[in-house]
């Protein structure tokens, strides 16, 4: 078998090689190589070994076909429509995103097989990692028999605490790739990220350095350049809405070029999200508190060694079924009992024909653990006064430097939670870090405590208002 060096590891003593290859018969891969002689980028290899110069003739013949097995290889890989969800507004959709979807779907093929630096960065929740989780599957099923994708050490999972891509994530990605070079250009994955235009400085960061595929469904804000890109993806350009989760954006981009079966991924972000077309079966609402706690606290699964999870960890926990089966029963256990503390805590602030809940989590979430995350607990809290109420309402949660809003699927665009974020980003820029979310919850990080009070009072004032209006 032949190939040519498409991408390498420089190291102290040693590099690490990637060599894109193929077997003249059609066949191709990407192999791992290492080796204490010095190779250069393009260099063929013969049955590992250097085989020719970096500028030769058969050199340049062998990068020309291995350039053409690659698009071959995508071509043949790619479904010529989308996967069938059987609700007919997802099917309406995805035919409208099919061009682009497969388009993005090329990209990180094309770099997957080039053995090109490869960052995925997604959001720590059930819908992010939903979505990291689909692109592993999806790959890994792609690249069954073309070198194992476990083993890759410039391929990267990143989970991100928060949704947006700023100068301090930007600087950390060009640093994991400063020690590669590689024929391809690097790709950046960004998964259910904001549409924050305080994501605007980490794009211009990353641009010279990577390929950015981006998937999210956050509605547009007119100042964020993300939308600009010629690889971003959200269902809010198509005639959609946030219902259409990340996760399954993720899951129908990795069936477009697998037989990965990501369905109850694709189904545990729809509930993580309270998507409208979400199928509550017991197995994937039981993914979602899953994705949920370890996404919240990841010393669940890796025992504290760090802050990150990759989707190897997560296959890893759900190849344990015992072990997930508890985990899963903890996480529901404890944010229902986190709710049932939090009732008679609550002060309600009549609007009208809803009511405005607000709450200081900090006098019920446990100190010595993360899980649940504010955001969560939110949204577990407002499920819990609907069935009570039986009606919808808005909760307003805060703890330390942050806010989280959540309101009923009824009552969401009435209180216009996503303009109200807008303002408050207006109002207070310099005492908020970012603001954003959807028609039904909106996520606030203040710059510190002081004045919280006050941005609680106008939150409060600006959804009563928006709801007599």
């Amino acid at each position: 078998m032949y190939g040519i060096v498409s991408c390498i590891k420089h190291r102290p003593n040693l590099d690490f090689y990637y060599v894109t290859a193929d077997d003249g018969n059609g066949g191709l891969s990407t192999i791992e190589l290492e080796s204490p002689l010095k190779m250069e980028l393009g260099e063929m290899v013969a049955d590992g070994a250097a085989a020719g110069p970096a500028d030769g003739k058969n050199a340049l013949l062998r990068k020309k076909l291995i350039e053409k097995a690659i698009a071959r290889k995508i071509e043949s890989a790619l479904k010529e429509t989308p996967p069938a969800s059987g609700v007919n507004e997802l099917d309406k959709l995805n035919r409208k995103m099919w061009p682009e979807i497969t388009k993005g779907a090329s990209l990180l093929l094309k770099k997957f097989l080039a053995g090109a630096p490869i960052v995925v960065r997604f959001h720590n929740d059930a819908d992010g990692s939903s979505g990291a989780y689909s692109i592993y599957k999806g790959l890994k099923d792609f690249s069954e028999g073309n070198g194992r994708m476990e083993k890759r050490i410039n391929l990267f999972w990143i989970m991100n605490r928060g949704v947006i891509y700023g100068k301090e994530e930007a600087n950390y990605d060009i640093m994991l790739i400063n020690a590669y070079e590689s024929q391809e250009k690097p790709l950046i994955v960004l998964i259910d990220f904001g549409t924050s235009e305080k994501s605007n400085e980490g794009i211009k960061s990353i641009g010279r350095y990577f390929d950015i595929l981006w998937l999210d469904h956050h509605p547009m804000t007119g100042n964020f350049e993300g939308k600009s890109l010629e690889y971003y993806m959200n269902p809010w350009m198509f005639g959609g809405s946030s219902d259409y989760t990340a996760g399954l954006l993720s899951s129908v981009l990795a069936k477009s070029f697998s037989n990965a079966d990501t369905t109850i991924f694709k189904d545990a972000s729809l509930i993580g999200d309270y998507s409208k077309y979400a199928n509550p079966y017991k197995e994937a609402q039981d993914l979602s508190a899953l994705l949920d706690l370890i996404t919240s606290d990841a010393s669940f699964v890796n025992s504290g060694r760090n802050g990150n999870l990759t989707p190897y960890e997560i296959e890893q926990l759900l190849q344990d079924k015992t072990r997930s089966s508890e985990l899963a029963m903890y996480a529901n256990v404890r944010v229902a009992e986190a709710a049932d503390e939090a009732i008679p805590l609550l002060k309600e602030n009549n609007a009208g024909r809803h009511s405005i809940y607000t709450l200081d989590y900090g006098n019920v979430k446990e100190k010595q653990s993360r899980y649940p995350l504010l955001g969560r607990f939110s949204s577990k809290l407002l499920e819990k006064l609907e069935k009570e109420n039986g009606r919808g309402c808005i909760v307003v949660c805060h703890v330390g430097n942050f806010i989280s809003i959540r309101a009923s699927r009824d009552v969401g665009e009435e209180a216009g939670l996503v303009q109200l974020a807008g303002a408050l980003l207006e109002r207070y820029g310099s005492r908020i870090d970012s603001a954003g979310g959807h028609k039904n919850a909106v996520g606030i990080k203040l710059s510190g405590e002081a004045g919280k009070n006050e941005i609680l009072r106008q939150i409060v004032a600006m959804i009563r208002k928006n709801l007599a209006g």
